[in-house]
Parts: C-alpha cells; sequence; structure tokens
C-alpha cells in the first residue's frame, strides 16, 4: 500500500461532500493524512492554493512531492507549486490536453503508480 511507504494527500476540486462520499465508498479515506476539496482554498485549480494548502498542512516541501492527476489542469498547478507532477491518461477526459501539459510522466492507470514511483 502507498500510504506505507509516502505522506498521501487529496487535492480535489470537488465539493467535500462528494469527496467525502466517494472516500468512504472505495474505502480509502484513512489512506490520506489530509484532503483539500473545492471549497476549502481561495482559488482553484489551476492556480496553485489548493496544492500549498495541503503542503502547508503537511509541512513538506514542494521539491520532495509529486502530484498525480487527471486533468491538464493538474499538471499545471503541480507545477506552479514547484511540483513534479504525473498523468493519468486511463479515465481522462481529456488525455490529448493532458500530455500537451508537460506531465512530468505519464501511466494508463492508477495501479501503475507503485512501479513509476520505485523509480521516480
Amino acid at each position: 500500500m502507498l500510504e506505507r511507504r509516502f505522506i498521501l494527500a487529496l487535492v480535489s476540486s470537488g465539493s467535500r461532500a462528494r469527496v467525502r462520499r466517494q472516500l468512504r465508498e472505495h474505502e480509502v479515506a484513512a489512506m490520506f493524512r489530509t484532503k483539500v476539496c473545492g471549497e476549502d482554498a481561495p482559488r482553484r485549480k489551476p492556480h496553485p492554493a489548493p496544492l500549498r494548502m495541503a503542503l502547508d498542512r503537511l509541512r513538506l516541501s514542494p521539491k520532495v512531492c509529486v502530484y498525480i492527476g487527471d486533468a491538464p489542469e493538474d499538471i499545471q498547478m503541480a507545477h506552479r507549486a514547484g511540483m513534479r507532477a504525473i498523468g493519468v491518461l486511463g479515465g481522462s477526459p481529456v488525455p490529448a490536453r493532458l500530455r500537451a501539459a508537460s506531465p512530468d510522466a505519464t501511466i494508463e492507470t492508477i495501479r501503475e503508480l507503485p512501479n513509476l514511483l520505485r523509480n521516480f
């Protein structure tokens, strides 16, 4: 499990109610040390404010973190915050735009993430 080797946070533009419901449904809420939802930050993606909020809560530097997302705004937000970004192409509503945002790496599915992180 990733949460045993890494500190995980969730940054979503979704509402807190929706995010909580989805995390419960998928039984992954406990994996994340902090969660930043759409109504928490003063600005929305691709502005880095939501990501900076998570970094502040965790007291981490962006240089030691990586953000995983499926939209070009995710990649832009991570880069603007000084963080590397991984794009998940499978399930992305806009895979061509995601690639065009220049993620530092891409994967087809989230299942590929543990192997990528070993070498990242």
